[in-house]
């Protein structure tokens, strides 16, 4: 197909440009029509190739050749580009590189030979096996086919793709790879590109690695430094394990590069408490990291990474800097995230007291928002907001203690949480077979609402395939599906019929939007990233609208599949399924509050924990879930008027401020 835009002029319908001369098609290069442009470069190219046979006279390429000429001042860029294109298409793989330098003059070339034309000559001398073979034994940082510092960023991609199709040494490759990344400065590409081609060489050569890191000081350079933690995890992975590259690359960076020391730290943290690292692995690491690790640790704090070390090695069970890793936890004032880490460590250390502090902190967590003067804010701003964000971090960390007196503790203060805690609690108490025993008996005592258990934390319990837990379930909660309702279609036809029969307030919509909704789901730049970004997704006329609010379970995204993970010690774990790969499986937590909300403003609590990484080798058993985390029964939650208000506001394309906003398809 051929399409016209509005109107520009209409091709001539006995156009053929096979028919015409090559100075014609020339001519033809610098068309603003782009069809014509493009055939025209195509048809030059057929015809210049066919002159690559023996015996055959070149007649197109010096044609070709003088639009390069620094005398053609009349030349285009679109021209110049096209001829560039058609030059370069004629040749073969096999061709001379020194045919192609002489025929595009490189050696002299034209002013308007653009950074887009230089990028695709690298690109192709790169992909040219003579040139390639040819080029290799001078590849070297004093010889990078032209590289400078301050080459287009478009140029140095080409560079580093190049570099990776040369036939030379992983050493040499790793080097340029990192002298590219070195002169990058702020672009946020190239990072990108030089990791993708990196990383390949890290699994055979971590050893080169490290050297050309050393010997040309590229940790010097902020990018080349912000690459390292991925470094790390990507040599930790290499099928066959060795923990030594990474002490060598933390002892490079302990003193003169401690932040980025500390990322490298705080990586080797993370794995060794998820599990990821263990057994002889982690044996190696430790051993491997004892010469390094040991000045800190004797230090203490007096060393920038002193915290650091002391966190990693609480971690894999080393006494030193036990008491210092207690202390953070515990004291009031200190950083949150600092407060979690030491929490983190102190789990995987399975220390002794752990309980008997963690119920210290928590009461003072709580107790200090109690004593707090005045009414309290549906939802807490400021000191208070921090202080319950940690308080749900760690409820949420310690799913990790296989402790049954953990239930105990959390059910024994679960009247005194603040309501957006609540959900955190419940999401806790769902993760293990005993703990969600005691949760089921206070709700058949009627000490807490049986709607404080979702669905999603319902089929967890269920998942635990534990006969006496599920007859528990079945009393006290209710039967629990596992498929989508089949009212919903009746539902839906239902919300259609009173939504087109009202007239709607779209400014009222917004702010019922914001108390059910706005919890899970964007929309025009605010919101949370649990849910679709609704703002370009999920409304492409009413019937789908319809069908995403009111059958959520319908049709579920591939990214937003609830997953259920249950590992070999018995512990349950769901969420939004992040990463799935043969190593680990990871899941975002987000658990929604299943009490209605009502027609007040209070909003809807979701409790969103950190990612939560399960080893592969731990799991026991791995389900994807039919059914949606969003749950089914809005219409249930809000008033019909409500439910009309809302849809006024979600059927428009564009915030209802903005007077050109229309109405979606099919509304009316």
């Amino acid at each position: 197909y051929r399409v016209r835009y509005k109107d520009s002029p209409r091709t001539p319908k006995d156009l053929d440009l096979t028919k015409e001369t090559d100075e014609q098609l020339i001519e033809r290069l610098g068309a603003n029509n782009d069809f014509i442009r493009w055939t025209a470069t195509r048809l030059l190219q057929e015809r210049a190739a066919k002159e690559v046979r023996p015996g055959k006279d070149e007649v197109v390429r010096p044609k070709l050749r003088a639009v390069f000429s620094k005398d053609n001042q009349d030349a285009s860029t679109n021209q110049l580009r096209h001829a560039f294109f058609a030059m370069i298409g004629s040749y073969s793989s096999e061709s001379s590189n020194f045919d192609v330098i002489r025929d595009l003059g490189v050696t002299d070339l034209h002013p308007k030979f653009d950074k887009c034309m230089s990028a695709w000559w690298v690109r192709y001398m790169h992909g040219n096996r003579a040139f390639a073979e040819s080029f290799a034994p001078y590849r070297n940082k004093q010889n990078l086919a032209g590289t400078t510092s301050t080459d287009p960023s478009t140029v140095m991609l080409q560079q580093i793709i190049g570099l990776s199709k040369l036939p030379i040494t992983a050493t040499a490759k790793i080097d340029g790879f990192l002298w590219h990344l070195s002169q990058s400065k702020d672009d946020k590409l190239i990072p990108h590109i030089v990791w993708q081609n990196l990383h390949p060489n890290l699994e055979q050569h971590p050893d080169e690695f490290l050297r050309a890191l050393q010997d040309g000081q590229y940790l010097k350079s902020k990018p080349v430094a912000d690459l390292m933690p991925r470094v790390v995890d990507r040599i930790l992975g290499r099928q066959k394990f060795d923990a030594a590259p990474v002490a060598k690359l933390f002892a490079l960076l302990r003193d003169d590069h401690p932040q980025v020391g500390r990322e490298v730290l705080a990586v080797l943290a993370a794995k060794v408490q998820s599990g990821e690292l263990k057994g002889d692995k982690l044996e190696q690491l430790k051993a491997a990291m004892s010469e390094p690790l040991t000045p800190l640790l004797n230090s203490g704090v007096s060393h920038p990474l002193g915290s650091d070390a002391a966190l990693l090695a609480v971690s894999w069970g080393d006494q030193r800097g036990l008491s210092h890793v207690r202390q953070s936890f515990t004291t009031r004032g200190l950083q949150p995230d600092l407060r979690l880490k030491a929490l983190n460590a102190l789990i995987a250390a399975r220390d002794e007291s752990l309980l008997e502090t963690i119920t210290k902190v928590l009461d003072d967590l709580t107790q200090n928002r109690k004593d707090a003067e005045g009414p309290q804010p549906l939802r807490p701003s400021g000191p208070l907001r921090e202080k319950s964000a940690f308080a749900s971090q760690l409820l949420a960390a310690l799913g990790k203690l296989d402790e049954p007196k953990v239930a105990d503790l959390v059910l024994a203060r679960y009247q005194k949480l603040e309501p957006e805690l609540q959900p955190a609690a419940i999401e806790l108490l769902t993760q293990r077979a005993n703990w969600s025993k005691s949760l089921l008996s206070q709700v058949g005592e009627k000490k807490i609402a049986a709607a404080a258990i979702n669905v999603n934390q319902a089929r967890r319990i269920q998942a635990l395939k534990d006969k006496d837990l599920s007859e528990l379930l079945n009393r006290h909660w209710g039967q629990v599906r596992d498929s989508r309702s089949p009212d919903r279609e009746r539902v839906v036809a239902e919300m259609k019929s009173l939504i087109r029969s009202q007239t709607g307030d779209p400014f009222a919509g917004e702010k019922v939007f914001k108390r059910v909704c706005a919890a899970c789901h964007k929309i025009y730049g605010e919101g949370p990233d649990i849910g679709p970004d609704i703002t370009s997704n999920g409304r492409n006329d009413f019937n789908q609208l319809l069908s995403n609010v009111f059958d959520p379970s319908l049709v579920i995204g591939a990214g937003y599949r609830v997953c259920t993970v249950v590992n070999k010690a018995g512990r349950v774990q769901s969420g939004l399924l992040v990463e799935d790969s043969p190593q680990r499986v990871v899941l975002k937590p987000a658990a929604i509050a299943a009490k209605p909300a009502n027609t007040t403003d209070a909003p809807v609590a979701v409790a969103v924990g950190q990612l939560q990484i399960i080893p592969r080798d731990d799991i026991e058993e791995f389900k994807l879930n039919e059914l949606s985390l969003m749950p089914e029964g809005l219409e249930k939650q809000l008033s019909p008027q409500e439910i009309v208000d809302l849809f006024a506001f979600l059927v428009l394309d564009k915030h209802p401020k903005d007077k050109s906003a229309k109405r979606l398809p099919g509304v009316d």
